[in-house]
């Protein structure tokens, strides 16, 4: 029995949760009722043959007359976007007018019962299966018909404050009248009944776009490109039978209401005119060209190489005339007295009083210098010397006609968010749209937040065009009480106090007088600034703890940044007649940012007052970096010890400072990475090489058969070793690498003569370089005979003592006269070799930049492999610093 019992429980809870689900209604109830379909009006941007496939709507479904037509773009009827959704009811058994219900509406559609306090209340837990049946659905149920005498949908994408909600309920004139009023009697009569305005029968659900659309495929491609497009789960055949009436009745069941989104719509047509330019990157510039290449790439590498070829000539000059003049400040240096390294006050006094004499001398050699080099440039000498390296390597003509094609498609671009801009313009300044923001409260952080992120959005790019442009400027320059103005409520998040701070800071900017030096910040208006400043610190540390719990991105938020930004540059310029008005939108713009800015600011007022000499680093950094540090250690000291203790650290030094900035390379850059360490290892060699120099002093000093003689001798062993091992190993690593470079030459085009020269010599380098490394490595171990023997007496393992006995005997052989005198030769030999291979290599191999070119997208000769995407930016860049 109890099991029978708890079976008729459980149906009696399914049946009754289901109930709901089945009506598509987040509302439940036991009288008679009525089915509300919320839609809302939108704005579809497309061209006139997309646009024609869109539902022809009626006169009095059109209800922004005063706004005027759209010319690129069309009004539509569509589900309801992701936002809130109330409903003001007036009864007549009431004498007030009430909230009825209010909803959090989700991206897909569905409506989500809520509570005003708590509008971001999380939806109910899977557990609670009454709750979720609850608030699923899409259609809103009305009870007792009879007794309703009037009804106002509200929509707004953010939600309400509890004292917007009581100012609409409660004020007519101000907020209540902007809302479209329902006639409810007119619900209930007849199928046939006239129609009236943003309402729709159970029949005429074929002009909602999206119900169209669903036997359209073109016009729902042309839905789907449109904002706030989302998996909608709003079914039109559940509606029209939620809505229509029951088999032989004639009153219906319920019907549509359109509701006015006057932000919805500005930001689809401002999302339409974007898109213009948008349509450049998803149309042109993704348009794969090549294999593996699309237009992006190659107009970015043509506008590279291009401007690399205009700037050259002038980089160029501009790196002679300093070596000139370096060279010359050199040639005029004093001596160096060794007090300036001990930082003495005199020393110091002395260089600067000679720096004070050369510098007229300096400054006419520059000018010489630089009046030769530039009739040099004015002749074309760089830039012959450009074409005649680098021009027929490329295709210079396609990098032009790469420019033009994207010119042309920006220019239509630009054409279209020009016109597509008019429709925007007209919403973004109309009354309609300042109506839907009345519903922001202005003495709420939060809600003001939300303000800026949906204006934002309403305005972003808008200052590409010339006639956004001009609304802008009329913004920034317009009253800052100025209902109209979304400019400064944008920038102040709607609060009131913040418009008032800034209203204070903008005309103590106005009343002071225009300063040459932007650093100049009187006291007046700095107590101004900081005044702005807390008053923005309140609304950022509240944005700075909801972005800490949310990951949303607030675009909307940012373009008013962006748009101060521009509006403060604009204004800036040195003949400018708006200097006041920079002054003010310099000082909103650090003020909105956070104090810190504004102290930062200040810091630099108060140093900007302490004149700093710029003379006085060139000369010092060219003395301490070039000579103090080599030069004067040397002559120091005189003796021979401190001179090769001191040589062998800095080349010790020179090598380790190579191997850190190798290790700092990235992955990818394997050969440079490689050929650093190469030299970090043979500059360290130098220096073991130096301080083994040193040693054989000591041993020639004392003798070889002296116990200091002998120590120093088996410590010389043990150097050369370390020397020639770190040698051998970079010299090994540089001749893979020539050999690499050789196979390289010889596969690109063994039929040219330039190409069989380098091959041969790369090959050839890199026998010298290995074979220079077995020199010394036999030199090395030939001179440690007494390290060896000294192990292979002393030595703790077995295994070292044996290996020690067998390299004292090679050492034996190889200490031979005549096998030193061969192993000499073949140093002497291979080093000149390679010497003037290298000279041979110098002279006929590429520079970066003739490299670059034989492997870019433009290149000329096709055989060559190209660059991957990741690299040729990337190289081009350090081609050129290289050439230089």
């Amino acid at each position: 029995m109890d099991s029978l019992s708890e079976t008729l429980e459980l149906c009696r809870r399914i049946t009754s949760g289901y109930r709901p689900a089945l009506r598509n209604s987040p509302v439940a109830d036991c009288t008679r009722r009525f089915e509300l379909l919320p839609l809302r009006y939108a704005a579809v941007g497309g061209n006139p043959a997309q646009r024609a496939r869109l539902p022809k709507l009626p006169g009095y479904l059109s209800p922004f007359q005063e706004v005027g037509e759209l010319t690129h773009s069309s009004y539509a009827i569509r589900p309801l976007r992701e936002g809130f959704l109330y409903l003001l009811i007036k009864r007549h058994s009431a004498p007030a007018y009430e909230w009825h219900s209010q909803y959090r509406v989700a991206p897909n559609g569905s409506l989500l019962y809520i509570s005003s306090d708590a509008p971001w209340a999380p939806a109910p837990s899977a557990g609670n299966l009454d709750e979720i049946l609850r608030g699923f659905g899409w259609t809103i149920t009305l009870y007792d018909l009879d007794d309703i005498q009037e009804l106002r949908p509200l929509f707004s994408p953010s939600p309400l404050t509890p004292r917007m909600l009581d100012n609409y309920r409660l004020l007519d004139e101000e907020y209540r009248s902007s809302l479209p009023t329902i006639d409810i009697a007119r619900f209930i009569q007849p199928s046939d009944a006239p129609p009236q305005p943003h309402v729709l029968k159970h029949d005429q659900l074929n002009w909602v776009a999206d119900f169209k659309a669903q036997n359209d495929a073109d016009l729902q491609a042309l839905l789907d490109l449109q904002p706030f497009n989302n998996d909608q789960i709003v079914s039109p055949h559940a509606s029209r039978q939620a809505l229509a009436p029951l088999v032989n009745h004639s009153k219906p069941r319920g019907a549509a209401i359109v509701i006015e989104d006057a932000i919805g719509i500005t930001q689809e047509l401002n999302a339409w005119r974007n898109a213009a330019v948008e349509d450049v990157k998803t149309q042109w510039l993704a348009r794969t060209v090549e294999p593996g290449v699309d237009n992006e790439r190659k107009l970015l590498v043509a506008q590279s190489f291009l401007e690399i070829e205009k700037l050259y000539p002038q980089m160029v000059a501009e790196q002679i005339v300093k070596r000139e003049v370096m060279a010359e400040k050199v040639r005029n240096q004093p001596h160096l007295h060794p007090e300036i390294y001990l930082f003495s006050e005199r020393a110091n006094q002395q260089a600067d009083a000679h720096d004070e004499r050369m510098k007229p001398h300096l400054a006419q050699f520059e000018r010489e210098v630089r009046s030769k080099v530039q009739a040099r440039q004015d002749a074309g000498e760089f830039r012959k010397r450009f074409d005649q390296k680098y021009g027929h390597l490329v295709d210079r003509q396609a990098m032009h006609d790469q420019l033009d094609g994207f010119e042309q498609a920006m220019q239509h671009a630009q054409q279209a968010a020009e016109d597509r801009a008019k429709d925007h313009t007209r919403w973004v300044v109309s009354e309609r749209l300042l109506q839907a923001l009345d519903r922001y409260d202005n003495a709420d952080l939060i809600n003001g937040l939300a303000f800026a992120e949906q204006t934002g959005q309403c305005v972003i790019g808008m200052e590409l065009s010339e006639g956004g442009t001009k609304v802008l400027d009329h913004w920034w320059r317009s009253d800052v009480a100025d209902r109209g103005n979304l400019a400064i409520r944008g920038i102040t998040y709607n609060q009131e106090d913040l418009r008032e701070a800034l209203a204070a800071l903008l005309e103590a900017a106005k009343a002071e007088p225009s300063s040459a030096s932007s650093f100049a910040l009187p006291e007046a208006l700095a107590r101004q600034a900081h005044a702005a400043a807390n008053a923005f610190g309140r609304i950022n540390t509240l944005y700075e703890q909801m972005q800490a719990q949310s990951s949303t991105a607030s675009i909307g938020l940012y373009a008013w940044y962006v748009a101060l930004g521009r509006q403060v540059l604009r204004t800036a310029t040195p003949n400018s007649m708006d200097r006041a008005l920079h002054q003010g939108l310099r000082l909103t713009l650090f003020a909105s940012v956070h104090e810190t800015a504004v102290d930062i600011r200040l810091s630099e007022a108060a140093r900007s007052g302490q004149p700093i000499n710029p003379q006085r680093s060139a000369g010092q950094v060219s003395r301490y970096l070039d000579q103090a540090w080599a030069e004067g250690l040397m002559q120091a000291r005189n003796s021979d010890f401190y001179k090769v203790r001191v040589s062998g650290l800095v080349c010790l030094l020179e090598g380790m400072l190579m191997a850190f900035k190798a290790r700092e390379l990235p992955d990818s850059d394997a050969r440079v990475k490689t050929e650093l360490l190469a030299a970090a290892m043979t500059t360290a060699a130098a220096g073991f090489e130096v301080g083994a120099s040193y040693v054989d002093q000591v041993v020639s000093r004392y003798g070889a058969n002296s116990v200091t003689g002998r120590g120093a001798a088996a410590a010389l062993g043990r150097l050369k070793i370390w020397g020639a091992s770190l040698a051998g190993t970079g010299g090994f690593i540089l001749a893979w690498w020539d050999f690499m470079d050789g196979v390289q030459h010889y596969s690109q085009d063994s039929a040219l003569t330039k190409s069989r020269l380098l091959s041969g010599a790369y090959f050839t380098r890199a026998m010298a370089t290995s074979a220079l490394s077995l020199a010394e490595l036999g030199t090395a171990i030939a001179i440690a005979r007494p390290l060896f023997e000294h192990l292979a007496q002393n030595g703790r393992h077995r295994l070292l003592r044996a290996l020690s006995q067998s390299l004292s005997v090679l050492s034996s052989t190889l200490g031979t006269a005549t096998a030193r005198l061969m192993l000499a030769r073949l140093v002497l030999g291979a080093f000149w070799l390679g010497l003037a291979l290298t000279a041979i290599i110098i002279i006929f191999e590429d520079d970066a930049l003739e490299k670059w070119c034989k492997r870019s997208t433009y290149r000329i000769d096709k055989k060559s492999s190209t660059f991957t995407e990741e690299e040729e930016l990337a190289n081009l860049h350090s081609a050129f610093s290289e050439v230089l």
